[in-house]
């Protein structure tokens, strides 16, 4: 890729992820193709020449599709519909039972361990009927 389509990319990436911020900021929820969209461009942006893509980095699932096995910070966040810091938070307190892997210096999370994460809660209590639980008791 070229010094200026990666320049292109970063642009992109930048400007869809202002519009992103400001639909969350409206209280809308982005579309997931939307945020899959601009980490596609960022991802674009950051490739050194001689890198992999996201598409080598994949196998191929049921009917051909192209299937991650890992995923960035980034990238989950954006699965989730939430920040990269919160997505840090979540791996960092050992209670969530989402684990991190370290490849190259770089961390991803598995997909089948973040769709287990979610899976786990359904059953969880929200933050406010923990606080009025708290106050009831």
């Amino acid at each position: 890729m070229t010094p200026d389509n990666r320049r292109l990319f970063g642009h992109l990436a930048l400007a869809l992820g202002r519009y992103v911020k400001e639909v969350q900021r409206d209280g809308i929820t982005p579309p997931a193709e939307l945020l899959a969209l601009a980490n596609l461009f960022a991802d674009c942006a950051s490739l050194r020449q001689g890198t992999t893509t996201a598409a080598d980095s994949s196998l191929t699932g049921e009917g051909g599709a192209m299937t991650k096995l890992l995923l960035s910070k980034r990238e989950a966040a954006g699965q989730l519909g939430i920040s990269v810091r919160s997505v840090e938070r979540i791996l960092a307190d050992p209670s969530t039972g989402l684990d991190s892997l370290r490849i190259e210096g770089s961390v991803r999370v598995r997909t089948d361990d973040l769709a287990a994460y979610v899976a786990g809660l359904a059953g969880a209590r929200s933050f406010r009927d923990k606080l009025e639980e708290k106050a009831a008791g």
